[in-house]
């Protein structure tokens, strides 16, 4: 596991999905996460589905429905569905009298009953968003039984924190690249990443330093 784990993170590297970047003071992430190019680029896109589907199968029996939090990828968590043969549920921001509400386009189109959810993340910062979705879900009544994030950033493991402690829900969470992790492996193995150690190395220590201040 951990090769194809380096395997994705070459390509999300290669690709510039994560870019390391100087670090500056008053800006908690030493790096930028472009989830356009993880969805346009066709080897990223492939490599990441096939390493979520690989990750996922084994759990299968723990969900009927996929999701997503709003705001982030366009298709990736949907076509993370077509690949586990998966309905899935769209969120949708609309504005309601000028208020922004969100929409589940496909909830309609699922089977009666109770609906076990994936939900799915692809750059998480705070709990935020996970937090809105699940009770959006819960009011329509779905229960999240699995979170995946796929690049984690959330250096308060807040996310965590939620699903331990809310009543409503008692979902796993799956953090498939930590970036405390990944500042580490690309530290060690700078050379096959192509990036310059001083770089990364600047990166990671400013990442550790800022633990404690969430980002914006």
């Amino acid at each position: 596991m951990k090769a194809k784990w380096q395997h994705v993170l070459v390509q999300l590297v290669g690709h510039g999905v994560i870019k390391i970047q100087t670090p500056q003071y008053g800006v908690p992430l030493p790096f930028t996460c472009d989830l356009e190019i993880l969805e346009t680029i066709p080897a990223v896109r492939r490599a990441v589905l096939d390493f979520l589907f690989e990750h996922l199968t084994p759990h299968r029996h723990e969900f009927d429905i996929v999701s997503a939090v709003p705001g982030g990828c366009k298709v990736l968590a949907a076509l993370l569905a077509h690949e586990l043969n998966l309905p899935y549920i769209l969120p949708l921001c609309v504005d309601t009298h000028g208020a922004p509400s969100i929409f589940l386009y496909g909830a309609k189109k699922s089977s009666e009953g109770i609906h076990r959810i994936l939900l799915v993340q692809e750059f998480v910062k705070n709990s935020a968003s996970v937090e809105n979705m699940h009770r959006i879900l819960f009011s329509q009544g779905c229960i999240t039984t699995r979170v995946v994030a796929l690049i984690d950033a959330d250096r308060v493991n807040s996310v965590n924190r939620f699903l331990q402690y809310d009543a409503t829900t008692s979902a796993v969470y799956d953090s498939m690249f930590r970036m405390d992790d990944v500042l580490d492996e690309l530290e060690t193995c700078s050379d096959r990443y192509g990036l310059q150690y001083e770089l990364v190395h600047a990166a990671r220590v400013h990442f550790a330093k800022m633990a404690g201040t969430l980002p914006p």
